[in-house]
C-alpha cells in the first residue's frame, strides 16, 4: 500500500490539535466538525492541510461567528452576502489581509481567512439546503 508523501510528513508539534471548544454555540460547532470530518474523509483535504492550513484561520472564524451570530442554529440562516461582508469587515478591523494581489498577472484573490468561510458557507449550503430543487436558479 502506498502512502501519500504528505501524510508521512509529522505534523508541526505546535499545530497539533484542533480545539472546538472555543465554539460555545453547539450547532455551529457541529457544522464545522462536520465539514472538516466530510473534507477529509472525501480526501479533499489531508490532516497537514486541516492542522496548518486551515485549523489557525479555523479559530479566527470561530470567534467571529460565536461574537456576532451566538443564537443561530445554521450558517445557512444568514445571507452569504451579509455573513462574508461582516466577516470580512470583521477581518480589517483586526488587522488581517483580506485580498492579495498577484504583481505578475495583476489578479487579485481573496486570503485564506475569508476563503475558509466562502468554502464552508457553500459546502454547507450544497449538503444542508433543502429548498427544492426546481425553486433554485442553479441545479446540481
Amino acid at each position: 500500500m502506498k502512502v501519500a508523501k504528505e501524510s508521512i510528513r509529522p505534523v508541526n508539534r505546535s499545530r497539533n490539535k484542533i480545539d472546538f471548544t472555543i465554539c460555545n454555540n453547539f450547532y455551529i460547532k457541529e457544522e464545522i466538525k462536520y465539514y472538516f470530518w466530510r473534507n477529509h474523509k472525501e480526501s479533499l483535504y489531508s490532516v497537514i492541510t486541516i492542522f496548518e492550513g486551515k485549523a489557525h484561520h479555523l479559530r479566527r472564524m470561530l470567534r467571529f461567528l460565536d461574537k456576532r451570530y451566538p443564537q443561530i442554529k445554521t450558517v445557512l440562516e444568514i445571507p452569504k452576502e451579509e455573513l462574508m461582508l461582516r466577516y470580512t469587515n470583521y477581518l480589517i478591523d483586526s488587522g488581517i489581509k483580506v485580498k492579495s494581489i498577484n504583481k505578475k498577472t495583476k489578479s487579485v484573490a481573496v486570503t485564506p481567512p475569508v476563503s475558509l468561510m466562502s468554502t464552508f458557507y457553500n459546502y454547507i449550503y450544497d449538503v444542508f439546503d433543502q429548498t427544492p430543487e426546481y425553486e433554485k436558479d442553479i441545479w446540481d
